[in-house]
């Protein structure tokens, strides 16, 4: 399957940040694993709402396909909330449904944490992203990786 990412290996612009991506409480480490950059969440537990985010800023054509598989290479010390996330546009750019699924099998290990997401029948684009809420220590994550798949089997990570 090909990686419908553009990117994946997240290098910088002139600026320093990921071409392709956008990021809000993100830290995109110095450190390359395999030739894909690596990025490291750390939140504190004092507060529940605090969120880190990272988006994918270009819209995949989704016309006609039937589910989209999306995720990245994980691993954390600790961790709260961490959710993969699709969001459903239709062709005149209006969103139709954001879905959202819980990350719960994540290892001091790196492994591989993909769910599959069910495309919307009117769906003509989607974006991709992932949040982390509340207590997160040391969560670190690279090559980011999306494919459509034939059908939306329950989400596996």
């Amino acid at each position: 399957m090909k990686n419908l990412i553009q990117n994946p290996f997240r290098l910088p612009d002139a600026n320093g940040q990921p071409i392709h991506f956008w990021q809000s409480g993100i830290h995109y480490d110095n450190l390359l694993l395999h030739g894909y950059r690596t990025s490291t969440v750390t939140l504190p537990d004092t507060s529940t709402t605090a969120a880190a985010v990272e988006s994918y800023n270009l819209p995949i054509s989704c016309r006609g396909q039937n589910a989209i598989r999306w995720g990245y290479i994980m691993r954390a010390v600790e961790f709260h909330n961490v959710m993969l996330l699709a969001s459903f546009y239709d062709a005149q750019g209006a969103h139709l449904t954001t879905m959202k699924h819980p990350v719960s099998n994540l290892k001091s290990q790196f492994s591989s944490v993909m769910t599959t997401f069910q495309i919307p029948e009117n769906a003509d684009t989607v974006r991709l992203s992932v949040e982390f809420h509340g207590n997160t220590v040391a969560c670190t994550y690279f090559a980011p990786w999306a494919a459509f798949v034939a059908s939306p089997s329950l989400p596996v990570q």
